[in-house]
């Protein structure tokens, strides 16, 4: 299923990643997305295949600097030293900082890896990955009496203890204006217009108006 050539970097996310929301399969289709938009705008493949499968063994919820170190470690005999460089700071430049904060990238590599993460957020899959981690944080589905809160920037955001369909107005809605490359923009407008969708359907079923 895996790609041989990748196929060790998988398995240390497999081994580490255990959240069902952030697991092997959230890593490949982040990848799978990452080299379908490499294909079209360029850059260092390897650099963007190994920063999209490994990028959530450092993320706070895994192992944060441990997996830094870790990822380093391993990347030693795969890549050379510049391109082991620019993974790790790719990696590093990850996650979600709010709705209200202006977001960059120095590199098409670091583009293309934060477009294809970001993608895996929105449409049908990052519904239920959106559910799945409400679940697994004992969120609510949602709450009338709780207002949505625009984060300034990403410590407001990692402290929230919102509900899921709050998220999807905090965070999953702004995702497509947030996107940098054009091939990621194009896969990004069918998946929001699915995000809108959903949420017309749960408030009328929610309302009883449906």
């Amino acid at each position: 299923m895996f790609p041989e050539e990748y196929e060790e970097a998988f398995n240390l996310v497999k081994k580490y990643c255990k959240s069902p929301s952030h697991d092997v399969w959230h890593a490949f289709r982040v990848f799978n997305l990452a080299m379908r938009i490499q294909k079209a705008e360029g850059g260092n493949k390897k650099i963007i295949a190994y920063a999209s499968i490994l990028h959530d063994i450092a993320d706070r919820k895994v192992l944060g600097e441990e997996g830094l170190k870790l990822i380093e470690e391993f990347l030693k005999q795969k890549v050379s030293d510049k391109e082991r460089e620019e993974i790790i700071r790719i990696i590093k430049s990850m996650g979600f900082k709010g709705a209200l904060e202006k977001e960059a990238f120095k590199t098409i590599e670091e583009a293309i890896v934060k477009d294809a993460d970001k993608l895996d957020a929105i449409g049908a899959v990052g519904i239920a990955r959106a559910f799945t981690y409400g679940g697994e944080n004992q969120r609510l589905i949602f709450d009338p009496n709780e207002k949505v809160k625009l984060h300034k920037n990403r410590e407001e955001y990692l402290t929230s203890t919102t509900s899921t369909i709050n998220h999807f107005y905090e965070k999953l809605i702004h995702l497509k204006g947030k996107l940098f490359t054009k091939t990621a923009k194009e896969i990004a407008s069918k998946r929001h217009d699915f995000l809108i969708l959903f949420l017309e359907e749960f408030f009328n079923e929610w309302w009883n108006n449906d």
